[in-house]
């Protein structure tokens, strides 16, 4: 059985939740603007999902973690590539700190890096800033969050350890990379390193200068002995031609000067680059383009005519709310049971002691609430913009029922109400479950346009109610016409139905709806929507 709760964009929802940000799934692009994560759509047997939420995790540490003003003014691309480095191994570090179980998917996503070449041992031919880069990266992970890359940092530290006589010293400054509180400091220790090497970029010229002097003084000095001599013409070709270019020892092996130079001066393609942005782009290598995903979703703006919606709504509403109502609360009455124990007496029963029954006790026993979340998932393609011959868009009356229905059931204790609509392309938010009906009437008017496709706002319906915490999730569906892909809406109903989520649908003036739900009804007049809709809640609500 597959289940919806497995699906990515749900589990993507439930972390985005947990860690206070805000995720979407699949697009043209993939990701991070500070506010909102964007993730590769990939399909669910996956196998390196926790790797994907380990990118996800660490995407939310910078959400949550980094602050963005002080992470900017960076001296050189080395400051750059060192303060993100630095960076990374602090939010990852206080995220596990905040949540344990990101340990384990944090760690997934470096064994991914390790299996898919995104952790390379070094080559002792790359340009020294890699080196470094590299090295100070897995010294991070290895020291700073445990990760298994000792033997990366091993093989970095063999390449540079010739390179950079000085490397312990880095190491030292290393070491405050384990005790970072803010993004400011991770800046500045990034500084740190990069003044060490200017330092002794400066110590290494002053000593080259005076020894080049001290070469220049003893030039100048004849040798004891020598002055009378000269070299002959075969000597000074015999020394010309054994210290010719072609056989001078080999200089290919940089100075620690050249090597400090190259190293301060280097540019952004000599750099380690962005750890996380490779990662990304490994899995949008993978990602694939059938998987339903969920529309992209705005919160629809007010229309300004809330007062008239909600006058209007009101009216046609009361006498069916109160009926609602009255029904709803007939079957959550107490209803009295007698036993033969308890602490108050039924005195009506009191002759049943002479026959030998002792249930003479009264007994009290609450019916259960209706504990129910309920979403209306309204249909506003272009086909829903026909006209009644109450000159309505069929449309608008189909949002108009849904409000109606949303300010009766709102008065229920146990229900907790929220409403959608989409067009071709979009999913817009119309009521939250934590928000009054009547403050966002204004919101129940939308423009129609595009197909309907229907799996994917199926799963934005989902995705709005999957999170709270009640016993019956039901989805009501107002559509008039054939979803764009029969097969994904098939599949989508089906996946909601495995999963415990009752779907109810209405076809306005569509009879193919019950090809598409079990619980289905067919609404030719539109001007019966609102009894109908009134009539299918009731019977749900006191099942």
């Amino acid at each position: 059985m597959k289940t919806i709760f497995k699906a990515l964009p749900i589990v993507a929802n439930a972390y985005a939740e947990k860690f206070g940000v805000k995720v979407k799934i699949g697009g043209q692009e993939a990701y991070t603007d500070g506010q909102t994560i964007q993730l590769p759509a990939l399909p669910e047997d996956y196998p390196n999902l926790d790797a994907l939420w380990g990118y996800l995790a660490h995407e939310a540490a910078h959400v949550r973690l980094t602050q963005f003003a002080d992470y900017c003014g960076f001296s050189s691309p080395l400051h750059q590539s060192l303060s993100n480095i630095f960076e990374d191994g602090r939010i990852e570090k206080q995220m596990m700190r905040l949540y344990p179980g990101t340990i384990t998917t944090l760690n997934a996503t470096v064994e991914y890096c390790k299996a898919n070449g995104l952790f390379e041992m070094p080559d002792a031919k790359a340009h020294v800033a890699q080196l470094l880069t590299g090295y100070c990266l897995f010294w991070v992970r290895c020291h700073g969050l445990t990760q298994a890359v000792n033997e990366h940092l091993i093989a970095y530290r063999q390449c540079l350890i010739s390179q950079l006589p000085m490397l312990n010293q880095v190491d030292l400054l290393l070491q405050q990379s384990k005790s970072l509180t803010s993004t400011k400091e991770a800046v500045a220790l990034a500084q740190a390193v990069i003044d060490l090497l200017q330092s002794e970029s400066q110590s290494d010229e002053q000593s080259d200068e005076s020894s080049e002097n001290a070469n220049d003084e003893s030039q100048e000095q004849p040798s004891a002995g020598d002055d009378s001599k000269e070299l002959d013409s075969d000597s000074l070709d015999s020394f010309n031609s054994e210290n010719s270019p072609e056989k001078a020892p080999s200089s290919s092996i940089p100075s620690t000067q050249q090597v400090l130079d190259s190293l301060l001066n280097a540019t952004d393609d000599e750099v380690m680059g962005d750890l996380q942005s490779h990662i990304l782009q490994s899995f949008r290598d993978d990602e694939v383009e059938n998987e339903i995903q969920p529309l992209p979703t705005h919160t629809m703006h007010d229309s300004g005519s809330g007062c008239d919606l909600l006058h209007d709504a009101a009216q046609a509403s009361m006498m069916l709310r109160a009926q609602l109502m009255g029904l709803v609360q007939a079957n959550q009455r107490v209803s009295v049971r007698y036993s033969d124990q308890g602490r108050r007496l039924a005195r009506t029963q009191l002759h049943r002691v002479a026959t030998g029954c002792n249930k003479v006790f009264v007994k009290s026993v609450d019916k259960v609430m209706p504990n129910t979340a309920v979403h209306f998932l309204i249909d506003c393609s272009a086909s829903m913009a026909v006209r009644t011959p109450q000159n309505q868009a069929m449309g608008d009356v189909a949002l108009q029922a849904a409000l109606c229905l949303a300010l009766g059931l709102e008065t229920i204790k146990g229900v907790h109400v929220s409403a959608s609509c989409f067009t071709g392309s979009k999913h817009y938010t119309v009521l939250n479950q934590s928000e009054r009906v009547a403050q966002q009437a204004g919101r129940f008017k939308c423009g129609f346009k595009g197909n309907t496709p229907l799996a994917q706002a199926l799963l934005n319906a989902v995705l709005a109610i999957v999170g709270q915490r009640t016993e019956r999730k039901i989805i009501f569906v107002l559509t008039d016409g054939q979803p764009t892909r029969p097969d994904h809406a098939k599949a989508m109903i089906q996946r909601c139905r495995d999963s415990g989520i009752e779907l109810i649908g209405i076809g306005i003036k569509y009879d193919e709806v019950k090809h598409y739900f079990t619980s289905s009804v067919v609404i030719n007049d539109v001007s019966e929507l609102k009894q109908s809709l009134f009539a299918l809640a009731h019977a749900v609500l006191v099942a």
